[in-house]
């Protein structure tokens, strides 16, 4: 059995380049597990794009049995470079970097 999350890392949805107003192809992606590298089901993740004013889908997400947690991004109307943070409680955060056309 997994113990609480003790890392999270991106797996998944980095640098995409996404048109504004729209939906990221792929979603926003991490990856958690406990200080023995088991994967952690049921871990809360919620994102936040700092204030840019996109959306997220669904947020907070839970990670699966594979340790996995994933989120849509709806991007801003305005273009430009947006650093997305998935924060889960008791790991250091990641951020994932949105381009926005």
């Amino acid at each position: 059995l997994a113990g609480p999350p003790a890392s999270m890392t991106i797996y998944g949805g980095n640098n995409q380049t996404v048109k504004s107003g729209a939906k990221a192809p792929k979603e926003l992606q991490v990856l958690l597990a406990d200080q023995y590298s088991n994967l952690v089901k049921g871990a809360e993740v919620t994102y936040s794009d700092n204030g840019a004013g996109g959306s997220f889908s669904p947020n907070p997400a839970a990670s699966s049995s594979k340790g996995i947690a994933g989120s849509r991004y709806t991007t801003p109307p305005q273009a430009g470079t947006i650093t997305v943070t998935a924060s889960s409680p008791g790991v250091t955060s990641v951020q994932f970097t949105v381009n926005v056309d």
